[in-house]
This record gives structure tokens, C-alpha cells and sequence, in this order.
């Protein structure tokens, strides 16, 4: 509040401090213990500032040049922290203690952190157990009035606020929820209520589109305007006391995808499943996106982990959804023939059970597969299944029916150049081949492949017939260093191929360029030790010479996870990179 170019962030990694406004940001100086989940900024010293982690208060009196524990002895987690905005010196805290101890509730200190009294008369503990789900607000014209907002999650989804007219020592519940944010002149938001009279009645407010999980934080602007923090829809604003909400997020991708497909024929037509997000369309080639669910149930934006999408080549405005919600209705399958106008739900519900592969046969529109764990009709165990009717019954391949746990989560791959040619990487010492639509399957006895990993990934060469590319994950310190391995007799025997990868990690995905097939891309996954200094090496990397060796491909990626990987079918030198929070990202090779 006194100097409003430096910013504080509370991050996993430790708190980031910037003094441009957050043009720049200066990492921790050293690591603190637990998890940062709160700030408080002293509104007479920017260089004063209180941090909440998942062990304990601390606090910096030089601008995080340094840090220290504002109380020892308070061995809990810290979920907010408040100042009084008249007298800093009074702190207030929503604690949760620890199993060996530590205080649990609302603890007050008027001394600037030198002594802490705990203030729960009239406050239920069982409140507490929701750590970072809660939030302290005073009010700026009356700071003896105190809130404190809690959402939880055991059982069915709880909102509740609390409100202290004596400065947290007494506590009364308030017909409203959360989160909290406090103005001048009496006004409080919470949850889906709005005060004018410092919180004494309260009267509806919409709320913006979150679907089944609330609205993150609320923040009022200075010029009285309502900011709402989402958990994956970035930030929408109320002009009018939440009574309408326009979204507010041009320029922030806080969005997780985790599917998206190109049109083959026109890429700038591109759909994407952004779980709690919901499922976009673009045609601009992601200038702008809109919500294509016509038809779709409400259980797809409640998926976890994932939506997966599949598109036809042959018939690009046929498509697949498949969500695994395990909420409300349960998981899922629809299909669009119009490229998405309208979808057609094809299973729902407990009887449809959970698989963790789609794929859409490249050269059969009505033909697709699910593979992973009980994917056939009805509750018997199949590790493989396919529909010849657009997703509208199923039938178990042999030999895969009553294989469920061999086959959960092994990739499946299809041939888009031979109609027909289906690979299943079950081990490195069996990989099965189709050709003919998965309904007969030749175990191809691999050879080579003792030391290379379990396979993970598949790519085939477009420019030589028989030549396969295999992506490994480490299962054994006995690995050899390679992830990718070649064949060149359709699987027969394999060889090491590719290296520059870390030894540690997995290849999820590997791309060949059509048109320059010297040119490979593999999405990279490290499995790394989370403990400072890091050394996660995951990412896009790319071959120049025919997958010989990779090199990283991260500039300008947020962060190192991906998700999933397209080349532009019309411009291969155009690659789009999906990511877990960040949305999808383009890279143009020159």
C-alpha cells in the first residue's frame, strides 16, 4: 500500500518479490520451510511483509533479503494473514495445527507479532481442516469488524462466514460465504452475497461462471469495481456490485489443456478440452476462441484428470470427446458430425467406465478404440474395446478381453498411411500389430529392447516403410541412457537411437515432419527430486538430425510441462504445445 511498485508473490517455490510493478521478479533468496500460501503487506513499510506457509508464520523486515519465523512455536499452517489497516501493528491469522500441535483458529496479536492470543468463541474447529480455503477481510472504515470466510470440501461443498464486531473476540455466522473482500463505506462481498451496511444485512449477488467450484478471491479496486479470481477461468470483473460479470482475462492463459486437436484440412480450425474450462473452438488459429458444448452435459467441466478429443482425417467435422468425471453423472463419450455445433452424447453414466485412451481411426470415420481399464460393454474387464457405430456400443478385442491391468494406460497407435494398422505397446517384450482393425492381433516378439525401458510413445517414419520410432520411460537404473530406439523391420528388432534426453525421464509423445523428416519433436517428462536446487529437465525437445540427438525447445514456455503436441498438417514448421496451466503456445520453425 505505500509503495505500490513492489509486489509480493506467494508461490510453491518461495516467495518472489519484484520492485517494477511485477515487470521483473527476483527469486527467493533462500528456501523457507512450507508451503507459501498468504501475504501481508505492513501499509507503512514496503520492505515489511508477513508470509502464512504450511509451517509456520514468518516474516522480512528488508524486502526478503532475509526471512525469519515470527513465532516459533506456532507449528502450524498459517492459510491467510490480515493487518489492521488503521493500527498494522494488530495481525490476525486463520491457523490449522499440526498433528504433533500448534494452535488451531483465529489467533490475534495487538504487539506486532510479539505475543498471539487465540480468539474461537463462537467458531466451530472442524472449520480449520480446510488450510488454504479460507479467508480473513477487515473492514478499512471499522476495523473492529472482522470476517473470516470458509469453503470446504469433505462431504458436500460447504461455504460459511463468520463475522467479529469486537475485533475476533467474539464470533457470529453470517448468511453469506466465500470468499471475502471489504470496501469502504460498509461494503462486503461474500460469496454470492453483497453488505452496504458493514455487514449487518446482506442481499444476492450473481456470480461469475465457475461452475462447481467457487470463485478463488475477491478483490475490490480502488474505483469500487469487483475482481473475481477463478480456479481456471482467469479473472472476471463486476461494474455493477455483482450483478453482472464480464470476464476480464485478454492476455492471461490460466488455462489447463489437456486435449486439442487441428482440422486437417483448414488448421486454423482448432478445438481444445480445457477440463474445468470446458471444450473451445477456434477458427482463426487461436486469435479467438469460443465454447463449443451444445449438447454436452455438465459433468464435462467437472473432469479429472483430463478430456481427450479425437478427429477424423477422413471426415475432419466428425469428432470425439471423452470426459472421466467422477462427479454428478460420471464419464463419458459424445460425438459431433459438424464440427462441433451440436454433440451427441453416446455414453454417460456408471455403466460406461473409465479409459484412459481415446483414438479415432484415421481413415474410418464411424471406427474408434478405447484402451486402459474396463473399456467394454458392461463390468467385464477389457483392455482394449472398439466401436464401429460412432461410440454408440463396443465390443472387447481378443486377445485383450480380461487383460485390463497389462494394458492400463499403454499406448495404442494407429497408422494414418496404412488403413487398418493399429500397434499396442504393452511391454518391451511384447508389442502387438493389427491390420485389420484390430480384428486379429500378431505379437511381434521384440528384439533389442532388454535395456531400454517400458515404451511409452510411437512414431512412425513417413519416409520409409517399416521404420519405427519408439519412445522409452526409465523403469531401471540398468537403463541405458537412450529414450528413443529405432527399428527398421516393423518392430521387429530395435536398436538405441536417439539421446540428449535426461536418463531419468519419459517420452509421451514423439512427432516426425511430414515434408522434412530429419526434423523429430518429443514431448519430455523428468522425473526429478522436488528439493532445491531443481533439476526437472522436462519439455519440448527436437531433433534436427533424424532423432539422432535432442536438444531442449523452451524458450518462451512458461513452464516446462506439457501436455500434448500438434504439427500444423498444412505447415509442418509450425508446431502448437498444449500445457497443464498455461494454455496452448506456437512455435515456427525459420
Amino acid at each position: 500500500p505505500s509503495n505500490p511498485a513492489v509486489v509480493y508473490a506467494a508461490t510453491p517455490y518461495g516467495v518472489y518479490i519484484s520492485r517494477n510493478g511485477g515487470e521483473t521478479w527476483r527469486a527467493p533468496e533462500r528456501w523457507i520451510l512450507g508451503n507459501p500460501l498468504s501475504v501481508a503487506v505492513d501499509p507503512r513499510n514496503a520492505r515489511h511483509a508477513w508470509v502464512g506457509t504450511s509451517s509456520g508464520l514468518i516474516a522480512t523486515l528488508d524486502l526478503g533479503a532475509t526471512w525469519g519465523y515470527a513465532e516459533s512455536d506456532l507449528t502450524a499452517t498459517v492459510a491467510d494473514v490480515a493487518l489492521d489497516p488503521v493500527h498494522p501493528d494488530t495481525v490476525y491469522l486463520i491457523t490449522a495445527g499440526h498433528e504433533d500441535g500448534g494452535e488451531t483458529g483465529i489467533l490475534k496479536s495487538t504487539d506486532n507479532g510479539a505475543t498471539w492470543q487465540i480468539r474461537n468463541d463462537g467458531l466451530d474447529s472442524g472449520l480449520f481442516l480446510v488450510q488454504e480455503n479460507a479467508r480473513l477481510a477487515i473492514d478499512p472504515d471499522n476495523p473492529s469488524i472482522v470476517y473470516a470466510a470458509f469453503y470446504t470440501e469433505s462431504g458436500p461443498r460447504e461455504f460459511s462466514l463468520f463475522r467479529s464486531a469486537d475485533g475476533a473476540t467474539t464470533w457470529q455466522p453470517a448468511p453469506a460465504g466465500y470468499p471475502v473482500a471489504t470496501g469502504p463505506n460498509g461494503v462486503v462481498y461474500a460469496g454470492g452475497f453483497r453488505s452496504a451496511d458493514h455487514g449487518q444485512t446482506w442481499q444476492p449477488i450473481s456470480q461469475p461462471p465457475v461452475w462447481e467450484t467457487p470463485a478463488l478471491d475477491y478483490t475490490l479496486t480502488p474505483a469500487g469495481m469487483l475482481l473475481a479470481g477463478t480456479d481456471r477461468l482467469g479473472v472476471f470483473r463486476s461494474p455493477d456490485q455483482g450483478q453482472h460479470w464480464q470476464e476480464a482475462r485478454k492476455g492471461l492463459h490460466a488455462t489447463a489443456v489437456t486435449s486439442f486437436v487441428i482440422d486437417p484440412e483448414r488448421p486454423r480450425v482448432i478445438y481444445a478440452g480445457a477440463s474445468e474450462a470446458g471444450v473451445y473452438k477456434t477458427q482463426s488459429g487461436g486469435a479467438q476462441w469460443r465454447l463449443a458444448e451444445n449438447g454436452l452435459p455438465a459433468e464435462v467441466h467437472y473432469t479429472s484428470p483430463r478430456h481427450q478429443l479425437a478427429i477424423s482425417l477422413e471426415d475432419p467435422a466428425s469428432l470425439y470427446l471423452y470426459w472421466s468425471s467422477v462427479r454428478g453423472g460420471g464419464p463419458g463419450l459424445a460425438w459431433t458430425d459438424d464440427g462441433a455445433a451440436q454433440w451427441e452424447v453416446r455414453q454417460h453414466g456408471s455403466d460406461f467406465v473409465y479409459s484412459p485412451l481415446l483414438v479415432a481411426d484415421p481413415t474410418r470415420p464411424s471406427t474408434l478404440y478405447l484402451a486402459g481399464s474396463f473399456v467394454g460393454p458392461g463390468s467385464s474387464p477389457c483392455g482394449l474395446s472398439r466401436s464401429t457405430d460412432r461410440g454408440a456400443t463396443f465390443q472387447c478385442l481378443a486377445p485383450f478381453a480380461d487383460r485390463s491391468l497389462a494394458l492400463f494406460g499403454q499406448p495404442l497407435i494407429a497408422d494414418p498411411a496404412i488403413p487398418g494398422r493399429l500397434w499396442v505397446l504393452e511391454s518391451s517384450s511384447r508389442i502387438w500389430r493389427s491390420d485389420d482393425y484390430g480384428d486379429h492381433w500378431t505379437d511381434v516378439h521384440p528384439t533389442g529392447l532388454a535395456n531400454a525401458g517400458d515404451p511409452n510413445s510411437l512414431t512412425i517414419d513417413p519416409a520409409h516403410a517399416g521404420r519405427l520410432y519408439l519412445g522409452t520411460r526409465r523403469n531401471s537404473i540398468n537403463n541405458r541412457p537412450e529414450r528413443v530406439w529405432r527399428s527398421d523391420d516393423n518392430g521387429k528388432s530395435w536398436r538405441p537411437w536417439g539421446t540428449g534426453m535426461p536418463e531419468s525421464s519419459q517420452v509421451d509423445e514423439l512427432l516426425i515432419d511430414s515434408r522434412q523428416p530429419s526434423i523429430f519433436y518429443a514431448v519430455v517428462n523428468d522425473v526429478f527430486d522436488p528439493v532445491p536446487p531443481f533439476t526437472d529437465l522436462s519439455g519440448v525437445y527436437w531433433s534436427r538430425n533424424g532423432g539422432r540427438t535432442f536438444y531442449p525447445l523452451i524458450n518462451g514456455l512458461p513452464n516446462r510441462r506439457v501436455t500434448h503436441l500438434e504439427l500444423n498438417p498444412k505447415d509442418p514448421r509450425q508446431l502448437f504445445v498444449a500445457t497443464p496451466a498455461n494454455g496452448i503456445y506456437t512455435f515456427t520453425r525459420q
